[in-house]
């Protein structure tokens, strides 16, 4: 499927007179290392900055209040993300080398068609805003696409790397029709707008 794409740059801790930040590369990256180091952590820290409603907490993050998120959608198409770590909307700037733009607020709840919404504004920047993916064959039902039902196959964790099962599936029987329609959007460009419900509604 043609489309922009999503290149995570780098994503950045702060608290008062203290930064941690992480550079990431284009392509695929792999955190590696021993055990308690923040691997886990971090996959989940780049999960809440595209739209996760909590933050674990740990003791190493104490003593930082935010993080930024730069991402980049090529064609000069740059944007940094910034939330509070304890959860809530999001601001989000343009930004081309050091000139940032005015700061826009998305909200944290995705809302189908909108782009003020930290979903809504990720699916628009890859050409997937308003598509709608199905549900359950049975009752012919569909669903709004969320940037959430992409996040999990960005972010791959070592448990999801490790499992016999298919890595675009949770292994949970209620999301699987779903998780098979994402899928199918991604390698074919078409979403399930045009299915007719079997409901018919009194």
């Amino acid at each position: 499927m043609a489309g922009k794409s999503i290149t995570l740059e780098q994503i950045t801790f702060i608290g008062p007179g203290k930064e941690r930040a992480v550079v990431f590369t284009e392509g695929v990256n792999v955190i590696c290392g021993a055990s308690d180091t923040g691997k886990s952590f971090l996959a989940e820290a780049l999960d809440f900055m595209v739209g996760g409603s909590t933050l674990k907490e740990i003791p190493e993050r104490v003593p930082y209040a935010s993080a930024h998120l730069k991402l980049n959608f090529g064609e000069d198409d740059q944007w940094l993300l910034q939330r509070s770590l304890a959860g809530g909307n999001f601001d989000a700037r343009s930004f081309n080398g050091d000139a940032e733009g005015a700061a826009i607020r998305l909200k944290q709840q995705h809302a189908h068609g909108r782009t003020d919404n930290i979903s809504g504004f990720l699916l628009d920047k890859i050409g997937l805003l308003n598509k709608r993916i199905l549900k359950s064959k049975s009752k012919g039902t569909t669903a709004s696409l969320s940037f959430r039902n992409l996040a999990r196959l960005i972010i791959v964790q070592e448990g999801e790397i490790q499992s016999p099962q298919s890595p675009f599936l949770t292994g949970q029987f209620i999301g699987k029709t779903s998780e098979i329609a994402t899928v199918k959007l991604l390698l074919t460009g078409i979403d399930d707008s045009a299915i007719v419900s079997t409901i018919v509604e009194e």
